[in-house]
């Protein structure tokens, strides 16, 4: 797995015998990518930018075969109560 220096890829992955790249983004979705070469996997890897790289080489152009949501946010400190009627 390989660190990714981008804004919102945190890693991406390649699986040489199945040809798969994965890419984990900074709030923890995931992305799988089906029939990768390996020269696309090692290019997003090695790239100065990241973004622009899979904006070019695989935004549209490979087959996304699934999607992994990221984990809900934590609430944050101030909770709503129910709207009724107040005793």
């Amino acid at each position: 797995m390989a660190e990714l220096n981008s804004s919102w890829m945190a890693s991406a992955d390649y699986d040489q015998l199945t040809r798969t790249l994965t890419i984990t983004t900074k709030r923890g979705a995931s992305y799988e990518y089906v029939d990768v070469d390996p020269e696309t996997a090692q290019g997003l890897q090695e790239s100065d930018s990241p973004g622009r790289f899979f904006a070019s080489r695989i935004k549209g152009k490979l087959i996304e075969a699934g999607k992994t949501p990221a984990p809900p946010e934590p609430p944050t400190g101030i909770m709503a109560r129910p709207m009724g009627r107040r005793r």
